[in-house]
């Protein structure tokens, strides 16, 4: 977005002046010509820093300056303020004590009007920049604690069942059918558990990791993602159809983990008693490749549509479908 200036002044040829100066700097320039008019735009705009002179014909610019930055939200804008006259100490001291960062006095001189917006625009550039990297930790920090809520909420009924079976094999170790029965629920619980831990971490994995980006058959990844899940398409008698694919810039091993994960989700939601049809297509639309998967599962409310790529999250109960509930989140990646 172009930074955004304000000059002000009530005397037209003094602005053209001005803009003259700032020509061929990357700018959006306003104009003001009354202090209300520069309060009105700062409350509405995030100026890089304003122009403005010390005498305005309804609040002279000091005060201007004072209200601008008695909004907590607008300490960060720099006022330089425009001067026809040397300014005495007293005008200095007022002006900095409002919050006044810097003097121009008239005739002004192109050369050190630029390098000063120069200047200014740096500064504005890097607090955007932390500002944009602060709203990312944020979220970063938000994101975190709803996963670790989660992973917390999703261990612990694996970790209660295997304490709970095995404190019936100690009471009730007789009967060695209830033992094996035991064993293998305590078993069944573990594996669970394993899958979805192994699950947060390729989780964990796709979100940090930086991956080189080089010519991808699809074609290919799609034969291995077959190879991975072949036991799981056996069991299910699932149909992977693929048509044409294209040749691409990516990840393969991006590209590998987001197929394997669309494509076994594709197996574990399919209806009941019907073997799962995966349809893989791609289509070239203007130099990129826009890539289909589509099946004859059970489908979803489009409504639901964030809470399924959310970590932990099903839009069915965990008995009716197994996972870590991990994996379309995952693939977003």
């Amino acid at each position: 977005m172009t930074p955004k200036v304000l000059i002000a002044d009530d005397l037209p040829h003094n602005l053209t002046a001005i803009e003259r100066c700032l020509d061929g700097l990357e700018i959006d320039i306003h104009r003001a010509t009354t202090g209300n008019d520069v309060l009105e735009f700062v409350a509405e705009n995030d100026p890089a820093f304003i122009l403005m002179d010390l005498g305005l014909p309804d609040v002279d610019g000091i005060e201007v300056t004072k209200l601008i930055h008695g909004d907590r939200t607008k300490l960060h804008i720099p006022v330089v303020l425009l001067t026809a006259k040397e300014r005495t100490g007293e005008i200095m001291y007022r002006a900095f004590e409002a919050g006044v960062l810097d003097f121009l006095t008239a005739p002004y001189q192109c050369g050190l009007v630029r390098a000063k917006a120069r200047l200014y625009l740096d500064l504005y550039a890097s607090r955007r920049r932390v500002e944009l990297q602060n709203r990312a930790l944020a979220e970063s920090n938000h994101a975190f604690r709803d996963f670790a809520h989660a992973a917390a909420h999703d261990l612990r009924a694996p970790i209660r069942a295997i304490r709970n079976f095995t404190e019936w094999m100690l009471e009730d170790g007789d009967d060695i059918v209830e033992r094996r029965d035991l064993g293998g629920k305590i078993l069944e619980s573990a594996t669970r558990m394993e899958a979805m831990l192994s699950g947060m971490l390729e989780y964990a994995q796709a979100d940090g990791a930086t991956f080189e980006r080089e010519s991808v058959d699809l074609e290919e990844i799609i034969d291995d993602v077959r190879l991975d899940l072949d036991a799981e398409l056996r069991r299910t008698e699932a149909r992977l159809d693929v048509g044409e694919l294209p040749v691409l810039t990516g990840s393969p091993i991006q590209l590998t983990r987001l197929f394997q994960n669309i494509v076994g989700n594709a197996m574990k939601y399919g209806r009941r008693g019907v073997p799962p049809v995966i349809e893989v297509r791609a289509e070239i639309r203007g130099g990129l490749a826009a890539l289909t998967v589509s099946d004859n599962g059970t489908g979803f409310d489009m409504k639901h549509v964030e809470e399924l790529f959310r970590p932990f999250r099903r839009l069915v109960g965990a008995s009716e479908a197994e996972g870590s509930g991990i994996g379309m989140a995952t693939a977003r990646k």
